[in-house]
């Protein structure tokens, strides 16, 4: 027996749907930043170990320490700035709060959808807010560009150094 849909679990789907595209950008801008900070630290600990080889005159203890030191500083930026940001749960609520932080337009769409959502009210509201959600998100791609000034701006600024 097929189950048909109705228009507000369509919509529904929809809007969960796009909260987990923008979930997935969300975690991959994170992964992304989490990468360049611990190439960064392991790159300061392999100078500084290197310099501190290099004042020791490569002694055994000096050789050893600055690995132990750069597999540590390693490990732990990338402790601190990969694992623990991705392990985070992230509400639907609160990515539907990130997105409309970055795109006023919304204007809290997303934010009453999902609460009328949990809050099992009635379908006729339920469908109605998702639909409006849904048609202001695709007005603004969805939330594809929540991260797009950063890139701009980040973009921008490299091309000034020469």
């Amino acid at each position: 027996m097929p189950t048909t849909r109705t228009p507000a679990l369509a919509a529904d789907d929809e809007l969960l749907a796009m909260l987990r595209r923008v979930r997935r950008r969300w975690r991959l801008r994170l992964l992304l930043q989490g990468v360049a900070i611990v190439v960064g630290a392991t790159l300061v600990a392999l100078l500084a170990g290197s310099f501190a080889m290099e004042r020791l005159r490569f002694s055994e203890g000096a050789v050893l320490g600055a690995r132990v030191v750069v597999w540590l500083a390693l490990v732990g930026a990338a402790a601190r700035w990969v694992l623990l940001p991705l392990a985070r749960r992230v509400s639907d609520a609160r990515v539907a709060l990130y997105v409309e932080e970055h795109e006023p337009s919304l204007d809290a769409a997303l934010v009453s959808a999902l609460e009328a959502r949990e809050a099992g009210g009635g379908e006729t509201m339920t469908r109605a807010l998702s639909q409006q959600a849904l048609a202001r998100a695709k007005a603004v791609e969805f939330g594809a560009r929540v991260e797009l000034p950063r890139l701009r701006a980040r973009k921008s600024d490299r091309s000034h150094v020469v």
